[in-house]
């Protein structure tokens, strides 16, 4: 695969597109497994730092002015036998809000997660050329800017085990894996707590009834979700969708229809990521 240009959307569809590898994260020789699901979707060609750096900044306001305090507080993976030299270290600073709703299209605080955190702070990019690593304070933005910095086509083959630094085809893997679990439950986070925008919801039952329901009828029951949590624990012998027992929420808006699934207390936004409403 290869990427030619930033857009909001292409993000979006890029990482909607990559399915989640049916692997356990306990799997004997995950990360091979991982390594050969997932390889399909590598981004062949790897950018240099600046080069990455210049493309985002067409799409995002990344600015170098900010909290040196923050930036010191990222937290750096050292390599064995090396320390990191913070007066070598370039730091760029990108408000979180900007990041949610450029990848997302949800703000950062309708996610509520966590509670305490605004959306208009500012989240920093770390790179050491020490390491010749990204980092940054969200761990998500830590895993996309290391998948869209890309591989080099030599070194996806190089079945080197060391998952850091983010260099040949298992750690390139590893990354991308955490990426898909973050960029999925995020999203699903960000659809649930905009299910109540929606100006119908159909419920289909399994036995194939229908009832339609209008704004005013299923929007309270969203708008008192007080918590939602991801379930992690994925079965992908018995994939949700597969289940006899699942409903279908079909959610309208002015221009779409999305669906999720319902099934014993459980919300899924596709057969392997799965929420769960408490309180």
């Amino acid at each position: 695969m290869s990427m030619t240009g930033l857009q909001s959307m292409d993000i979006a569809a890029l990482l909607r597109s990559i399915p989640y590898p049916q692997v356990s994260w306990t799997a004997r020789n995950w990360s091979k497994k991982v390594h050969d699901a997932l390889r399909p979707y590598y981004l062949e060609g790897r950018k240099s730092a600046e080069e990455l750096i210049l493309e985002l900044s067409k799409h995002l306001p990344i600015k170098t002015e900010g909290d040196q305090r923050i930036a010191d507080r990222v937290r750096i993976e050292q390599v064995s036998g090396k320390t990191t030299d913070l007066g070598k270290v370039k730091n760029w600073f990108l408000r979180i809000d900007e990041l949610y709703k450029f990848v997302f299209g949800v703000s950062y605080t309708d996610l509520q997660f966590p509670k305490n955190c605004p959306s208009n702070i500012d989240c920093v990019i770390r790179y050491d050329p020490e390491t010749d690593e990204f980092y940054s304070d969200d761990h998500f933005l830590t895993h996309l800017l290391r998948y869209l910095r890309g591989i080099d086509p030599k070194d996806i083959d190089v079945l080197n085990q060391e998952l850091f630094p983010t260099r040949f085809g298992l750690s390139y893997g590893a990354n991308l894996h955490a990426l898909i679990l973050d960029y999925r439950s995020l999203w699903g986070l960000g659809f649930l707590r905009k299910c109540h925008q929606a100006e119908k919801l159909e419920i289909r039952s399994p036995e194939g009834g229908s009832i339609l329901l209008d704004k005013e009828d299923f929007s309270p029951v969203f708008e008192k979700i007080g918590k939602i949590c991801v379930t992690s624990d994925f079965d992908f012998d018995h994939p949700c969708r597969m289940e006899k027992d699942t409903f279908l929420l079909l959610f309208s808006y002015s221009d779409n229809t999305v669906e999720i699934g319902y099934r014993k207390g459980h919300f899924y936004t596709d057969e392997f990521a799965c929420f769960e409403i408490l309180g």
